[in-house]
């Protein structure tokens, strides 16, 4: 190893760092990566509170507008399998159920266009 580093000295520059600017560097980088997670968790918050907010209606449109890729038919017969879905469903009895529940409902509706798209691919 010894010899690895003195073929390698004078190629490269030397780094000269104080302990002072070392620890500012990792204060400055510790710094910038807590607001990136704050950020980040606003973000979060912010679409949570989105999704609460949404009724079913909401949410089926939402859902319906990522079915625009798929012929008339196959579209409404989506939506329909959706809705009945929907209508089916017992409502939420606090909020920690609304919640599981709004989860289930997108996953719900992410199978049924997966499972309409790949019908309709071949």
């Amino acid at each position: 190893m010894s010899s690895k580093r003195s073929s390698l000295r004078g190629r490269l520059p030397e780094i000269k760092t104080t302990d002072g600017e070392v620890i500012m560097d990792l204060s400055k980088l510790e710094s910038s990566l807590e607001a990136s997670v704050k950020n980040f968790i606003s973000v979060i918050d912010e679409k949570t509170e989105d999704i609460k907010k949404a009724t079913i209606a909401e949410l089926i449109q939402t859902r319906a507008s990522t079915l625009e890729h798929l012929p008339d038919d196959v579209r409404s017969a989506a939506i329909r399998v959706y809705v009945t879905a929907l209508s089916n469903s017992e409502p939420p009895i606090d909020e920690e159920s609304r919640d599981i529940q709004k989860k289930r409902f997108e996953m719900l509706a992410s199978n049924i266009i997966a499972g309409f798209a790949k019908l309709t691919c071949c």
